[in-house]
Parts: C-alpha cells; sequence; structure tokens
C-alpha cells in the first residue's frame, strides 16, 4: 500500500466534524421556523373551516326557525342552552343533541338539580381551534352545581363566541346607533341580579343587544334585521386565547385563565341574565346579571388583553373591563399570529389584524349601525 492510498481513507478531522454539526444547526435553525410557519397555517386553516361549519349551520337553523339566529339562553330569568347547542343538529351532532332534555338539562342558578348534566362530556372538534391554549376540558368548579365541585364532570372549553354586538368604546356603555336613551340598547352588568356584584372582580360587564346572537325574546333578531347586509356583520368571532389576571386584583397574584365559558358549563350553557334589559327611568336601557356563556359584547380591538388596558393595578382594584371569564367582554381573541378568524352572517370566513381599526371592528358587530366596511 503506497502513502498516497493510506492518506486518502483517513476519517473526519475535528474540524470537519464541528463543520457538519454546524451546517446541520443551519439547516435545523432554517426549518423548525418553517415547519412552525407550516403547522400554523394547517391550524388556521382549520380553524377557518370549524367557523363555516358553523356558518352554514346557523343558516340551516334559520331555514327551520322563521330566519331567526340560535339563541344563547331563554328570554327570562334563568338560564338555558346556548346557541352552539341549538347548531349540534346542524353540524353532524344530532345524536347528542337528541339525548339532551333542553328544558330540564341546563337549569342553572337555583334549581333542584341545578346544571346537573349541562356540562356534557363530550368533546366536539367543529368548536375548538386546534391552535388554542385552552385545555379541551375543564371541570366542574364550583360548588354551586349539582353534582358538587370537586367534580369528575367535565366540559368543553370551546373557543368560538357569538356577537351580541358592540359597545360605543371600551369605556362607554351606549349604543353607537342611538339617538337618545329611549333608543340605546346597551347597558351595564352587576354580575349578579339586584346589583350585588356577586363576582367583585368582575363588574364593568358592558352588555349590547345590537349584533345578532343573544337570549329568546323580543329583541332576537332574524336575518332581515341585518340591515347592513349579512356580509358586513360578524356572527361568531373566535374566543380562544387565554386571558391574564393582574395582581392585586382582589388580592389574587398573577394567573391565566380561559377568557370563553363560565363556571361549569363551558360553552353548553345559556346564562339569560346577562342580557335582561329593562326600560328605567327617562327610557333609558339598563341591565341585570352576569350573561354567562359564549357571547361577547365587544367592547375592546381584537386581540386586547386586560394588561394592556391596565398595565399597573392597585391594591383591592375590582375591574377587569369584563374580561374575565364571568362576564361577557372577552372580546374576539385568538392564538394566531397578528389577529383572529371571525365568521359573517353569510357563512363566509375573514381574518381580521389586530390592526383591524376599531370603528371599523365595532360597526362589523353591530347589524344595522348604517356602517360601509370594506374588508377587500
Amino acid at each position: 500500500m503506497t502513502p498516497s492510498s493510506r492518506h486518502s481513507r483517513h476519517g473526519f478531522t475535528l474540524i470537519e466534524l464541528l463543520v457538519v454539526i454546524a451546517i446541520i444547526a443551519v439547516l435545523i435553525a432554517l426549518l423548525v421556523p418553517a415547519v412552525q410557519k407550516v403547522r400554523e397555517a394547517a391550524a388556521r386553516t382549520q380553524c377557518v373551516n370549524n367557523m363555516k361549519q358553523m356558518g352554514i349551520a346557523v343558516h340551516a337553523y334559520a331555514d327551520v326557525n322563521r330566519t331567526f339566529f340560535p339563541p344563547n339562553g331563554p328570554a327570562n330569568i334563568g338560564s338555558g342552552p346556548s346557541w352552539m347547542v341549538y347548531l349540534l343538529p346542524f353540524i353532524e351532532q344530532d345524536n347528542i343533541f337528541k339525548q339532551l332534555d333542553l328544558k330540564t338539562t341546563f337549569i342553572g342558578w337555583g334549581g333542584a338539580n341545578q346544571n346537573q348534566n349541562a356540562t356534557l362530556n363530550v368533546f366536539i372538534p367543529t368548536y375548538s381551534c386546534p391552535l388554542s391554549d385552552y385545555p379541551a376540558m375543564q371541570a366542574n368548579d364550583s360548588a354551586l352545581y349539582t353534582p358538587s365541585y370537586p367534580s369528575t364532570n367535565k366540559t368543553m372549553v370551546g373557543g368560538y363566541a357569538g356577537i351580541m354586538g358592540a359597545t360605543t368604546d371600551g369605556v362607554s356603555y351606549s349604543d353607537p346607533t342611538s339617538t337618545s336613551s329611549a333608543t340605546n340598547r346597551c347597558g351595564t352588568a352587576d354580575d349578579d341580579v339586584g346589583g350585588g356584584a356577586y363576582f367583585s372582580c368582575t363588574d364593568s360587564s358592558y352588555l349590547c343587544y345590537n349584533g345578532v346572537i343573544m337570549t329568546s325574546g323580543p329583541q332576537r333578531p332574524k336575518f332581515a334585521s341585518v340591515k347592513d347586509g349579512l356580509s358586513n356583520t360578524i356572527v361568531v368571532g373566535e374566543a380562544s386565547a387565554t386571558m391574564e389576571r393582574v395582581g392585586a386584583w382582589c388580592g389574587a397574584s398573577d394567573a391565566k385563565y380561559a377568557g370563553n365559558g363560565s363556571w361549569g358549563e363551558g360553552i353548553w350553557y345559556g346564562d339569560s341574565n346577562g342580557l335582561q334589559f329593562y326600560v328605567g327611568t327617562g327610557g333609558s336601557g339598563s341591565t341585570y346579571g352576569g350573561g354567562m356563556g359564549p357571547v361577547t359584547t365587544v367592547r375592546w380591538p381584537i386581540n386586547t388583553r386586560p394588561k394592556s388596558i391596565w398595565p399597573v393595578v392597585s391594591a383591592g382594584q375590582n375591574s377587569m373591563g369584563g374580561m374575565s371569564r364571568y362576564s361577557v367582554n372577552r372580546g374576539i381573541n385568538s392564538q394566531h399570529t397578528g389577529g383572529a378568524n371571525v365568521m359573517l352572517g353569510d357563512a363566509s370566513c375573514r381574518f381580521l389584524t389586530d390592526s383591524t381599526a376599531w370603528l371599523t371592528l365595532r360597526s362589523l358587530c353591530i347589524r344595522d349601525d348604517g356602517g360601509v366596511v370594506n374588508l377587500d
């Protein structure tokens, strides 16, 4: 064997090995973001598909229910099925729907068997964005319900909210379309009948019925009441990102919590208390009640978080701007980069960015404000 042949078969030197490792590391560094983008794009596509199915279901529901939008709870004090329950037969979940007694399954507060069966131990992918950071299911978390806490019953948290409407702005509960107190369709929620502020950390909820998803009753809208056009009105928005609770609110420490659903019922429970308006002296609209379930009155831009509104809080401060899971101002939010998906009344879906102007978003959430919105 010649010297040259011996040299031609030498192994990797340490320098060569390090170069190979460095090249592999660079390739991985380039590949990982691309894979993440592909995964996010796939999740966003699935989320849009979910909302599209809900949009078609809303139309199917309207076809057999005199063109009404599905309701969220009954028209009187108490609770009932959420709008998501009413859509079950139209998203190929009729087998689940037929097992429910809509008059007794969702009894809620004060019933002898209150909320005994409303937890619905099922998970339906259509009602959950795959990119959400919520847990898929949550346990019944209150001793007020039967079976009492801690319970083995679990309920789906979900990731979408029906749009009840929008306020004039974040610090006002006036209806942008009202010309007088007599026509105001917005008010405040005290989170307890009689104004007792039962949840002291979650007052300052603002409620409106100028949108499309709300309780049954005289104000419940039909398709014909959407004067701005179905393609210009949001019916369902994402509500799939956890919120943060800032330390000092009610003496609590920093924490994250699911911003959708409510105490132990998740997305299946529609609380009528959240949208019970009465005419006060002078004709002003007012409200009482908690307004739980998968609904929201929008009062902040897309993906607004409590800390972005109140970065510093004082001890004992008890307002979260209605952004807790117990109230109805969770807004439109998601884990998608830069925005959130919404479903319009014509069953089309759009991705609205975080930079969407407030006046544009507000107009899209109100069914009859006369605003002209260009989403192209």
